[in-house]
């Protein structure tokens, strides 16, 4: 608990302390938070927590302020020596990362927010076939779990699913024509567009 009028006391006060929890004993929040983008344009995530903790939530931003789960990484014992990495997927542009603390109740922890930059390019989103009759392969999708809309040429929405990796799309009952598919990706960013031809 700070102490009232201590540097510690005032940092929390103005909102600048990056963790605030109940149940997590201070040797358990991730310390040395960092990032770095490897040759082929995958963000890795380094973090080390000398205490054990049941679990590390990485979560992903396009924004800063809208936050999706990438994944879960269980915690160590002390043991194990607490050193974690993540590879959070091909990274295109600026992303922003940071960690959860998974815990029993109590407030949730985060830690900093890591910011990485890379000027890199995805595979193109690949869909066979296309023209397509009844349903396409969808292949190409960015890391996590990814959203798909499918929108007809009056802007409506007329299909939609969610998926990681590649997808089934299906177009059996609509009317022929062409149509825009929007790849979202899992913090929220458009990833890519594509028309596709309904025969």
């Amino acid at each position: 608990m700070a102490v009232p009028g201590s540097a510690t006391a005032r940092r929390m006060a103005a909102g600048r302390s990056p963790l605030a929890c109940a149940y997590a004993p201070a040797e358990a929040v991730p310390v040395g938070f960092a990032g770095r983008v490897e040759a082929d344009c995958t963000a890795i995530l380094t973090w080390q927590a000398p205490a054990d903790n049941p679990a590390y939530e990485v979560q992903a931003s396009g924004n800063g302020k809208t936050w999706a789960v990438l994944g879960t990484v269980p915690g160590q014992s002390p043991a194990a020596g607490g050193r974690y990495t993540y590879r959070a997927g091909a990274l295109v542009g600026t992303r922003y990362y940071r960690l959860r603390l998974v815990g029993p109740g109590g407030p949730a922890a985060y830690s900093p927010v890591v910011a990485l930059t890379a000027m890199c390019e995805l595979e193109p989103l690949q869909l066979v076939p296309n023209p397509v009759r009844d349903y396409a392969l969808v292949s190409g999708l960015p890391p996590g779990r990814s959203q798909l809309l499918l929108y007809n040429p009056s802007g409506q929405r007329v299909w939609q699913t969610t998926a990681e990796g590649s997808a089934r799309l299906i177009l059996s009952g609509l009317p022929a024509g062409l149509y825009l598919l929007k790849v979202v990706a899992a913090d929220g960013t458009l990833s890519s567009t594509t028309r596709v031809v309904k025969e």
